[in-house]
């Protein structure tokens, strides 16, 4: 029998963490900010899309200094 999915709330101030699985990789854990709100995941998600791209950037090495590749890091960054 599957029960219906419950509501977590966090009446004292402690950090939630997410689980966060990636097939063929390492389980992730993802501890989000206390308090919890709009205006906190709007700058969680720009710094988490951030150091994707640094990441990226960094384990592309010399790709990133092709013009194609450039321009669409360019691009990318206005999108957010």
């Amino acid at each position: 029998m599957t029960q219906p999915p419950t509501t977590v709330t966090n009446p004292v101030s402690i950090p939630v963490s997410i689980p966060v699985s990636i097939p063929d990789c390492a389980p992730a854990m993802l501890t989000l900010p206390d308090p919890l709100t709009l205006e906190s995941i709007g700058r969680l998600e720009q710094a988490i899309a951030s150091m994707f791209r640094m990441l990226r950037k960094d384990l592309a090495g010399n790709a990133a200094d092709d013009p194609g590749a450039i321009e669409v890091d360019s691009w990318s960054i206005h999108l957010h």
